[in-house]
């Protein structure tokens, strides 16, 4: 009798724990998440077939880690000063061996932390950018290096490329081409996606990969959005956002940066899709998991930015220059005075009345 009630009152404190974690279907539209401590989160068990997106807060940095059934990958790295609260998530998890490394570019607040990475954890692969190591004494040198005295395979990848991570499915959708010059749009792209479920994550591909990507006619579209360039002005261009259509999306960025990270222009990009916003300056770590249907949210602090909901622009639009007969996407840089503008339903609209595309822009 006492072995009963001691069974009761377990399970009304468990459930009582799990009453103040929210879930939804991811096709419900509804995005009134809670913010919970990340400890509550790590109490709560889950079944086989489940997957979790952990975004990190390694200031101004990136760092993704992805767990798919058995398996685990991380995105990016983050700087050597941040490594420390990269460890204490990997043992937080249980992640004492990582299935792939992802280093999307060589800048050193998105790999930095990689040489310390490959001696600390067990890595079976490693999949890079391509681009060219300019200093063997580099972040990104020292990442090679290391990876070669570990023995482990490394492989350069570019868009079409796919791969299995646990049970989800991960697509290479940039960049089609590299350049040395062109760092931050030589970044490698991804798309996971686990059953209904998908995440795109942006890396600092800015304007001219996201056209790219356009270009090449990939489903871009996803849940879930990990914010190009940490919200600078330079990425999540209109066409681009449109294309993904995110319920959610997670800015990566330090605290009262020097850059102005993330830009009013890109949150308001995200407003017109109707995003609910998460920064890890203002939330840490951010956790999304996905177990069959439900999809939860955890934060360590603060609460989301719910975003004005506002109507999501059905065609889309281009601007014309009434003296130069160019025209251009609407979040180009050189957009004409408002009093010289005309507006085009489409691309063949505009070039049909005489005018020209904007080299800057491309649109």
């Amino acid at each position: 009798m006492a072995k009963k009630w001691i069974a009761l009152i377990c399970t009304f404190l468990l459930l009582l724990l799990l009453s103040g974690c929210k879930t939804v279907r991811p096709d419900s539209g509804q995005a009134d998440f809670p913010v919970l401590n990340a400890a509550e989160d790590e109490n709560l068990s889950l079944p086989d077939g489940f997957f979790r997106v952990v975004f990190l807060d390694v200031g101004q940095g990136d760092c993704t880690l992805i767990i798919s059934g058995e398996e685990a990958m991380l995105v990016d790295c983050g700087d050597t000063d941040t490594f420390v609260h990269v460890e204490e998530v990997l043992d937080r998890y249980g992640i004492e061996r990582l299935r792939f490394f992802v280093a999307t570019h060589d800048h050193s607040d998105h790999v930095g932390a990689a040489e310390k990475l490959i001696r600390t954890v067990r890595i079976d692969e490693i999949y890079h950018s391509a681009l060219q190591i300019s200093d063997e004494h580099s972040d990104y040198g020292a990442m090679f290096s290391a990876a070669q005295e570990k023995q482990i395979p490394s492989k350069a990848v570019s868009a079409g490329e796919t791969f299995r991570l646990g049970e989800s499915e991960v697509r290479v959708v940039a960049p089609s081409e590299y350049d040395d010059d062109r760092v931050n749009n030589s970044s490698v792209v991804l798309k996971i996606s686990s059953g209904e479920f998908s995440v795109l994550i942006a890396a600092d591909a800015e304007r001219e990969s996201e056209h790219e990507m356009c270009l090449l006619d990939e489903d871009l579209s996803a849940d879930l959005l990990r914010v190009g360039h940490h919200g600078s002005a330079s990425s999540t261009s209109y066409r681009f956002i449109r294309r993904v259509m995110p319920e959610y999306a997670v800015i990566s960025v330090g605290a009262g940066n020097a850059y102005g990270h993330p830009s009013p222009a890109v949150l308001s990009r995200l407003s017109d899709c109707a995003a609910t916003v998460y920064r890890t300056d203002v939330h840490g770590d951010i956790v999304f998991t996905v177990r069959e249907d439900d999809l939860t949210v955890f934060a360590q602090t603060g609460e989301a930015s719910f975003l004005p909901k506002q109507a999501v622009p059905t065609e889309e639009i281009y601007i014309g220059n009434r003296k130069s007969k160019i025209f251009h996407a609407p979040d180009c840089r050189n957009l004409p005075a408002e009093t010289n503008r005309v507006f085009f339903s489409s691309a063949q609209e505009a070039l049909l009345e005489g005018y020209s595309p904007c080299r800057g822009c491309n649109p």
